[in-house]
């Protein structure tokens, strides 16, 4: 094997350990690399030098116990002529290439030869191919770490969102309970005082007395449903499954639907920001079969395991265009698709509709779970 075939035969496997071993951790590639490289050009060590709050600092080293003398180490963390291969003064046999990326030089690889042992100019070569490599292999997994922290950061602040929008719910439904059904209720004592005060006047206008009441009492009731869809009191105390099974009672109670449930649940309770995304994503998809699916059937599954929560609700209604409808909304159908599959994204969830006209739909809704809290 010649000197160029034995340079790229090292060269593949510094590349096949930073790059085909993407998934293993990256001080691991780099120090296995660094092996590699001492070895295929019989040198004594490597490091690394890269750049960090504008200044070099020596970011790997191998073999581990080996350490710079102060006078090398001065001159390799100076970020002068950090574009340039750099050599020492006198009889020390040690040579430093930049580490590019995208032509910008990011850091410098340093390899310290045996006395008397020079790097010929196909192994300066190899030594900066390895080191670009090198530099890609470190910024991606920068750029992975900003990447992560910016999902976590992102996924913190969804699940604000979410948080502030419960709360909004919350205190609406407060105010409609306290204010708004407190007056019809005191509403619905006038009209009965009325009766009591002067049966006679009572008895001629009785049949506006009672379209009044009537209207008082639907009013309430109305009012009554919206509060308890704003602010699930029974999700917060009893959790997931009772908060499913009574929306989908509620719901379907005016139709002729037969509901069947399976809901296989953990032992503890999901996170509250989950449990709330789940409960929304099937109240809505209920309350669209009770106003559009005409159907004999609905189901409704919930399964929780493997760190995955998959809820799927299922009709043999009348179905419809999913595309259609998504890209061309008529109506608020379209506004709640559109919103479980934002909720559920927002959660790194995931929402599929499927439908077609006279075939029924499908929803499945699926979030990762980090975990259970403690029963209660």
């Amino acid at each position: 094997m010649d000197l160029e075939t034995e340079h790229i035969s090292a060269l593949r496997q510094v590349t096949c350990l930073i790059t085909c071993q993407a998934g293993e951790n990256i001080d691991q590639q780099i120090g296995a690399a660094l092996q590699t490289l001492t070895t295929e050009l019989g040198a004594r060590a490597a490091a690394i030098y890269w750049q960090e709050g504008g200044r070099l600092t020596c970011r790997y080293h191998y073999p581990a116990e080996y350490v710079h003398d102060q006078q090398t180490h001065q001159r390799l963390s100076r970020p002068v002529r950090l574009n340039q291969i750099i050599r020492p003064v006198g009889n020390v046999f040690w040579l430093a290439v930049p580490m590019r990326v995208g032509g910008q030089a990011l850091g410098r690889l340093w390899v310290l030869c045996n006395p008397g042992r020079f790097l010929s100019a196909a192994e300066q070569e190899l030594l900066l191919l390895a080191g670009n490599q090198l530099a890609l292999a470190l910024e991606n997994a920068r750029m992975c770490q900003e990447i992560s922290l910016l999902a976590e950061r992102r996924g913190a602040l969804l699940r604000r969102l979410i948080e502030l929008r419960e709360e909004r719910g919350r205190s609406l439904a407060r105010e409609l309970h306290d204010e708004v059904s407190q007056s019809l209720i005191a509403l619905l004592i006038d009209i009965d005082t009325i009766y009591a005060a002067d049966p006679t006047a009572a008895t001629t206008l009785q049949p506006y007395l009672e379209r009044m009441r009537t209207g008082v009492v639907r009013i309430t009731d109305e009012i009554n449903r919206i509060v308890q869809d704003l602010r699930p009191s029974l999700l917060e105390d009893h959790g997931l499954e009772a908060a499913l099974r009574r929306v989908a009672s509620e719901r379907l109670q005016s139709s002729d639907t037969a509901i069947h449930l399976h809901l296989t649940g953990q032992p503890g309770r999901l996170a509250p920001h989950l449990e709330t995304a789940i409960y929304r994503i099937g109240q809505e998809a209920l309350s669209n079969v009770a106003r559009h699916a005409k159907a004999a059937n609905v189901w409704v599954d919930l399964v929780c395991d493997d760190g995955e929560c998959t809820l799927t609700i299922r009709d043999d209604g009348a179905g419809f265009d999913v595309r259609s409808t998504l890209e061309h909304p008529k109506g608020m159908q379209a506004v709640g698709l559109i919103g479980m599959q934002e909720r559920a994204e927002q959660l790194g969830g995931r929402v599929v509709i499927e439908s077609s006209s006279g075939a029924g739909t499908l929803i499945t809704a699926t979030f990762p779970v980090e975990g259970v809290c403690d029963d209660g």
